[in-house]
């Protein structure tokens, strides 16, 4: 609590996780094992390491599961770096001489095999219920980019051909991409199987959609079934160099190239100006497979480990372990992972703030506040990074500097029920009860599902009408603090001051108190709560009026 006694709390943890969560709904599980037919095809491209020359060499054996338009013809393939771009902070320079963390693979896909891919998304779209609408990752004041529609094909019979293609493309691009070989290392597993399609977004034109990872996918697979120019304009694939000092920009994609980059690293869509572009995307890593319940599986502590072990994994893949090892209490090997993340990654924002968030549980004030002033210099509009600037700063007694910082994070993210609660504790420190009952107020309007900001305020609030002396108001807001949370000791103290009060002026009649006794037997009687409440506000309504004359 604060000196004035209203409540106070450390905010929760920005949620890390900026995947977006998959529906979970069908009736199907598939699975890519060395003894089917689909299996055999992983296996030799994994022996093969078929990284320039396509399926070339394929037994035919093998050709059965290559039916539907999937055989890529023996055509081979080649890296095409004139459709990958640079951009820096200085200029925008093409890659020659440069590490590419998104590797574009030119007609990569052949037209039946396109074809195929079409009639398996036009199956998977008569069932409404493989279909969602989504938006991924999230912007600091809380306004959601703009959406896409995807369907999950894996549920969809024809599938497992599509499989195979999808990873026969990731082992391809696998040495072209930075750090160690991966796929020859791992029985790959199917993440996610999604047909994606970005459609024009009118007044949202410029707008790109939000940075966002695939959390441990170790590769995440895109082939284009339109063509930029002639389908559609706009909808330039970016990725995010792991020291965010660099984006590459996919720009150009043709109907049948491929692109792959490890998922963990970020990335974006922008947003298309013109048309439709329509992508099949295949998520690869060592996790669970999707299935029947889980269209995509979550991340997990194991997989991150996994994905260490096998240098994998970026920057996410240690601060993943880091939250495994917070929520255990494990303190010190929390920070250490969120360090070893930052060494990687030093200038993720959402992992500077998630350490000072563990400092500051350590009472590493100092530490803490570092951190979240680094995290700002990545994103000034990181809203909850001056929310914990401004608790730091109330516990240091500087009013003055928290209320700046509270008021920058509510112009950020106005419907923060938490900063306007933050700034109600601030104006009632100071003396200004009118602002902080206005605070409190607009906190409750804006976000009355909040129950843990909700509960405090209404505990403040009933601490600020007990202070002005309106005792039926002091009484209702301490009686909504248990209704909330019933073994809450303060607030039944409280309301018994309030009582002891009412009982000295003379106002509480037998019903009253029979009433109170009947709340202190059955603390969850919130009918005998608003009875008293009731009865209290009509009770004291004829001394409110002989106050005023």
């Amino acid at each position: 609590m604060s000196r004035s006694g209203v409540r106070w709390r450390k905010l929760p943890r920005l949620p890390r996780t900026l995947e977006s969560q998959a529906s979970k709904n069908g009736s199907y599980r598939s699975h890519i094992g060395l003894t089917s037919s689909a299996g055999i095809a992983v296996a030799i491209g994994l022996v093969g390491h078929l990284v320039v020359s396509g399926f070339v060499g394929l037994h035919p054996s093998c050709s059965s599961l290559l039916c539907s338009g999937f055989c890529p013809k023996f055509a081979p393939f080649h890296f095409n770096r004139n459709l990958l771009r640079c951009k820096s902070a200085d200029e925008q320079t093409n890659l020659k001489d440069q590490e590419s963390y998104a590797v574009v693979l030119q007609d990569r896909v052949s037209e039946e095999a396109l074809a195929s891919l079409e009639k398996l998304v036009a199956k998977a779209t008569l069932s409404r219920e493989f279909t969602d609408h989504r938006s991924f990752g999230y912007t600091y004041n809380s306004t959601i980019g703009a959406g896409h529609e995807v369907t999950f094909l894996h549920l969809t019979e024809g599938a497992a051909d599509a499989q195979t293609l999808m990873w026969g493309i990731a082992a391809d691009a696998d040495n072209l991409l930075p750090g160690p070989s991966i796929a020859r290392n791992i029985q790959p597993v199917l993440r996610c199987l999604e047909a994606i399609s970005y459609d024009e977004e009118g007044d949202k034109s410029d707008d790109a959609l939000s940075w966002h990872n695939d959390g441990m996918t170790l590769f995440t697979v895109v082939v284009a079934l339109s063509s930029e120019g002639a389908d559609y304009e706009g909808g330039t694939l970016e990725v995010l160099s792991p020291d965010r000092t660099r984006t590459d920009l996919v720009q150009g994609l043709q109907r049948g190239d491929a692109v792959v980059f490890n998922g963990w690293e970020e990335h974006r869509v922008q947003a298309v100006r013109r048309g439709r572009r329509k992508v099949i995307v295949a998520e690869w890593w060592t996790g669970d497979e999707c299935s029947a319940d889980e269209f995509r599986p979550d991340d997990t502590d194991e997989v991150a480990r996994h994905a260490v072990m096998l240098g994998a994994g970026g920057s996410k893949a240690h601060a993943i372990l880091a939250e495994s090892f917070e929520e255990k209490g494990d303190f010190v090997s929390a920070e250490q992972s969120y360090r070893s993340a930052l060494q990687l990654s030093p200038r993720d924002e959402e992992t500077l703030y998630a350490l000072g968030n563990l400092l500051q549980q350590q009472d590493d004030e100092t530490g803490a506040e570092s951190c979240f002033r680094q995290a700002l210099i990545v994103a000034p509009a990181f809203s909850q990074a001056h929310t914990k600037l401004g608790y730091i700063s109330f516990s240091r007694g500087d009013l003055q500097e928290a209320k700046a910082a509270f008021s920058r994070a509510s112009s950020l993210d106005p419907q923060d029920a938490d900063v306007h609660k933050c700034l109600g504790v601030v104006a009632a420190e100071e003396g200004d009860l009118q602002t902080a009952q206005r605070c409190y107020e607009e906190a409750l309007r804006v976000d009355p599902s909040n129950a843990e900001v909700i509960t405090q305020v209404h505990y403040n609030l009933g601490g600020l009408h007990h202070t002005l002396g309106n005792l039926p108001a002091a009484f209702q807001s301490f009686s909504s603090v248990l209704a909330m949370t019933p073994d809450d000791a303060d607030a039944q103290a409280r309301l018994g001051e309030i009582i002891a009060e009412l009982d000295h002026m003379g106002v509480l009649g037998r019903a009253e108190k029979r009433l109170w006794e009947a709340i202190r037997a059955d603390p969850l009687s919130t009918a005998a709560y608003d009875t008293l409440s009731v009865a209290l506000s009509n009770s004291t309504a004829p001394l409110e009026t002989k106050k005023k004359r």
